[in-house]
C-alpha cells in the first residue's frame, strides 16, 4: 500500500514551520523532531520559505545517507561489499520517492547511520575517544528524536549492548564506554523532550497517539492484511527477501562464532523491530522503509555469504548485476518522479485570486503552502482525534470565503461544502469551489 500524498506532509511541515509559535501545542502531534525541522528552520531564514528550499534540505540529508550508509558498509565489511551495497540501495526507487520530499524518515536515517559509523570508529580504536562516543550517542539520540519510529532506536540499541555483554557491562572500560554512549543518547532525548513537549500537552494524550497514531481499535484484521501484503505485493516481497538474507548471513556468522560489531547489531535489530511495528499501522510501505533501506546493509555481505556456502562466491558480481538489472526496472518505469506535481501545477492559477478574496483550503496543506497571500483558513484532519482549524468548518458554513479548495475523491470533506459555492475547476485532482452571491448558504 503505497503512502498518502508526500506533498500534503511537505505543505502542512511548510505551514508549522512558517508559523511555528502558533502551532507550538501542535508539535508534540507532528510526527518529526527538531533534527528535522530545525534546519529547515535555518534553511527558510537564509533562502526564504518555499517548497523548493524545503526539497533543497530534503535532498542534502538524502545525499548524506547514501554518504554514511557507503562509509559505515566499508567499516564494517569492506571497499568491495561497500560498493556493491551502495549501488543496490542507489537502484532502490522508493529511496528517490520518499527521500526527495521533506519527511522525517531519510533524516532520521541519516543520523542513525552517521551514529553508527561514529560507533564503528569507536568499537575498533585501540586507544578510545570518549568525546567521539558521546558524539556518537548525540547522533543516535537525534535519530531517536528524529520521528516516532525511530525510538525504536533505543531497544535495538540495548539488544545489542546485551548481546555483548561481556565486552561493555562486565569489563570496567566496557561499562564506561556504554555511559559515555548513554550520555550522549540522553542528551539529545533531553532536548527533544523540552521542544517537543514543553507546550504543557497532556503526556498521557500524548502516549496515547504515538502509541496507536492510527487509533486502531482491533488490531487482528489489521495485522493479518498487512501479513497478507508479503506475498500479493511487490514491496513488502522485496523487503522480505532482505529480511531473509539478513537472517542467514547473521545465523551463519553466529554459529561460526565470529564477533559481531555492537554497529552492525543494532542496525539489524532496528530494522527488524521496524518490520514487526508495520503490522500494526495502516499498512503504507513508507511505515516500514527505514527497516527496508537498512536491510540492504546486510544484502551484499548476505548474497557473498550464501554463495559462499555453496562454493560460487566467483559469481557474486553477476548476482549483484542481476539484482541491479531487476531494481531498475521499476525506477525506469516510475514517471512520478519527473511529471509536474499539484502544486506546482496550482501556482498559476493561486496568483489569479485577488488580495481582498478570502481562500479556505479544505485538508489540502500541500495547496496552501504555495499561496503568496495572507487571506486564507484551513482546515486539516491529521485523525479522528486530532483535527486543526475546525472553526473554520462553520464560516465555511456561513460562506464566509470567497474560494474553496479540496482533495478530489474524499466524500467526507466534499460534503461539508455548503450548496452556495460552484465547482470551477479540477486541477491535478484537487476541486476548485466559488462562492455564488445569488445562491443562500443556509
Amino acid at each position: 500500500m503505497s503512502s498518502p500524498s508526500f506533498f500534503g506532509k511537505n505543505g502542512l511541515l511548510t505551514v508549522l514551520i512558517l508559523a511555528i509559535t502558533v502551532f507550538l501545542s501542535f508539535w508534540c502531534f507532528i510526527s518529526v523532531g527538531y533534527p528535522v525541522f530545525l534546519p529547515a528552520v535555518a534553511a527558510f531564514k537564509i533562502f526564504g520559505a518555499n517548497i523548493a528550499v524545503l526539497r533543497f534540505v530534503a535532498i542534502l540529508f538524502l545525499l548524506g545517507f547514501v554518504l554514511v550508509f557507503y562509509f559505515l558498509s566499508r567499516k564494517l565489511y569492506g571497499a568491495k561489499l561497500a560498493l556493491f551495497s551502495t549501488l543496490l540501495l542507489a537502484t532502490f526507487s522508493p529511496l528517490y520517492g520518499i527521500g526527495k520530499n521533506f519527511l522525517g524518515e531519510v533524516p532520521g536515517l541519516f543520523f542513525f547511520v552517521a551514529g553508527l559509523l561514529l560507533l564503528a570508529f569507536s568499537e575498533k580504536a585501540v586507544r578510545k575517544s570518549y568525546p567521539l562516543i558521546i558524539f556518537s550517542g548525540f547522533f543516535l539520540g537525534m535519530a531517536a528524536s528524529a520521528k516516532p519510529i525511530f525510538l525504536l532506536i533505543l531497544p535495538a540499541l540495548a539488544v545489542a549492548f546485551l548481546l555483548n555483554w561481556r565486552k561493555y557491562l562486565l569489563a570496567k572500560e566496557g561499562r564506561i564506554f556504554t555511559a559515555a554512549l548513554g550520555l550522549g543518547v540522553f542528551l539529545a532525548l533531553a532536548a527533544w523532550v523540552f521542544t517537543q513537549f514543553g507546550g504543557g500537552t497532556s503526556l498521557e494524550r500524548v502516549w496515547a497517539h504515538y502509541s496507536n497514531p492510527y487509533y486502531v481499535s482491533d488490531f487482528t484484521p489489521v495485522i493479518l492484511s498487512n501479513l497478507k501484503r508479503f506475498f500479493t505485493e511487490s514491496t513488502p516481497f522485496h523487503l522480505l527477501v532482505l529480511f531473509l538474507v539478513s537472517v542467514w548471513f547473521f545465523t551463519k556468522r553466529f554459529r561460526k562464532g565470529e564477533e559481531m560489531a555492537v554497529s552492525e547489531i543494532a542496525a539489524w535489530a532496528f530494522a527488524s523491530l521496524v518490520l514487526l511495528a508495520y503490522f500494526r499501522t495502516a499498512g503504507w510501505y513508507k511505515n516500514f522503509f527505514p527497516g527496508h533501506v537498512l536491510f540492504f546493509l546486510f544484502l551484499a555481505p548476505g548474497i557473498e555469504s550464501f554463495l559462499e556456502s555453496f562454493s560460487l562466491k566467483k559469481f557474486l558480481g553477476a548476482v549483484i548485476f542481476l539484482a541491479v538489472v531487476i531494481q531498475l526496472i521499476p525506477l525506469w518505469q516510475e514517471n512520478s518522479w519527473c511529471r509536474e506535481d499539484a502544486p506546482t501545477a496550482f501556482e498559476p492559477y493561486l496568483k489569479t485570486i485577488p488580495a481582498d478574496k478570502s481562500v479556505f483550503f479544505l485538508t489540502v496543506p500541500q495547496i496552501a503552502a504555495r499561496f503568496d497571500g495572507a487571506n486564507f483558513y484551513q482546515y486539516l484532519k491529521m485523525s479522528d482525534y486530532l483535527k486543526m482549524g475546525e472553526e473554520n468548518l462553520e464560516r465555511m458554513r456561513r460562506g464566509e470565503f470567497d474560494f474553496i479548495f479540496a482533495p478530489q475523491g474524499v466524500l467526507e470533506e466534499l460534503s461539508k461544502i455548503p450548496a452556495c459555492y460552484e465547482f470551477q475547476n479540477n486541477i491535478s485532482k484537487i476541486l476548485i469551489y466559488q462562492k455564488n452571491p445569488a445562491s443562500a448558504c443556509r
